[in-house]
């Protein structure tokens, strides 16, 4: 929401002093402060910049050696 409205990633710092002076009972749990911890550690919104997904030939590879290892 402050993303879309300002056009900028804010610092983690301006996203904790919202929550504290919200009173909001969602910027006190568990989930909002491990998402917290994630943007500080990644920079910004993680969420806007997807991961690519490792391509098939390697899962495939891994799972052959996976079971390669298990005979």
């Amino acid at each position: 929401m402050i993303v879309s409205a300002g056009g900028y990633e804010p610092p983690a710092e301006l996203i904790e002093a919202i929550s504290y002076a919200s009173l909001n009972p969602y910027f006190r749990g568990v989930y909002f402060r491990r998402n917290l911890i994630a943007y500080r550690r990644n920079g910004g919104c993680y969420q806007s910049h997807p991961v690519k997904p490792k391509p098939v030939a390697k899962k495939i590879a891994r799972l052959r050696q996976k079971a390669n290892m298990l005979r």
